[in-house]
């Protein structure tokens, strides 16, 4: 049950105190100074500032350079890339043929390679402009050499290696021309020359001219080096002699040969030994 509002002995009193210390300012007075006032500071509500969005602001400011150089370091990637990929591939640079010298260690031979056969009775095809010539003797490697025609017996001797310490070059014309098919004989200090001057036949010569000795060679005695330098035969040829003497006693007859060496050689160098 409610009760009843308490008297007060002088509420009349004080509602007309009230009253009377109300402003007499119009209702419309506040409000259009109310309004003055927000058209000039702004409303009360306090809008957002610039401190609210002010991380994120900076977050992009910091984002943006990454974001700069992994665009720049991608760009460089995919330049770098496509240069290796279109660039066209180096190619081996061609390396001209060497050719063959007139004369040196490169020059053919053929001499000493087979076991029954004498490198002088070898006879390839001579290419074109180009000579082929036996030298033996006392040089470093004899054998058959190709070279340029008009060639000098100086380069068919440095094409051999060179001469051997004890070889006798006085006998030699090192200026004499060579031709095709001839046989230069280098001699040792102490020994008799071939027949022909300066090691190299005269003109119109023949074989057995360019291989004849003053002395003939005793092929029960004589020694390996001896039958090359004087007989002009191959180190397997004279082994091959020596060889079968050693094993089957010394030689009765030079006919013995004819069964011993092939039949180039012994018809070559038949006139050349004797037996004793």
């Amino acid at each position: 049950m409610a009760l009843p509002p308490p008297s007060h002995p002088n509420r009349r009193g004080l509602i007309s105190s009230y009253l009377s210390q109300r402003p007499t300012t119009p209702l419309s007075s506040h409000v259009t100074q109310l309004a003055y006032e927000e058209a000039i500071v702004g409303p009360d509500t306090p809008t957002l500032t610039d401190e609210s969005t002010q991380p994120q602001t900076d977050l992009a400011q910091k984002k943006l350079p990454v974001t700069r150089i992994f665009a720049v370091a991608l760009v460089l990637a995919l330049a770098i890339g496509l240069y290796f990929i279109w660039s066209p591939t180096p190619t081996a640079a061609t390396v001209p043929p060497v050719t063959q010298q007139n004369f040196g260690p490169s020059a053919t031979t053929t001499g000493a390679t087979s076991s029954n056969t004498d490198a002088s009775t070898s006879n390839p095809a001579t290419s074109a402009g180009s000579i082929q010539v036996y030298i033996v003797g006392a040089v470093k490697r004899p054998g058959v050499y190709m070279l340029p025609t008009n060639a000098r017996v100086y380069q068919l001797l440095q094409a051999a290696g060179g001469p051997l310490p004890n070889a006798n070059l006085v006998s030699l014309n090192l200026a004499a021309r060579l031709n095709d098919g001839q046989e230069v004989y280098v001699t040792m200090q102490g020994e008799k020359p071939p027949s022909y001057t300066g090691g190299v036949p005269a003109p119109g010569s023949s074989t057995s001219d360019t291989t004849a000795t003053t002395a003939l060679v005793n092929i029960n005695t004589a020694s390996s080096q001896e039958m090359q330098q004087k007989l002009h035969i191959s180190s397997t040829t004279a082994s091959t002699i020596i060889t079968y003497r050693t094993q089957h006693g010394p030689f009765t007859s030079v006919d013995q040969l004819d069964g011993v060496v092939s039949k180039s050689i012994y018809d070559k160098i038949k006139g050349s030994v004797a037996v004793s």
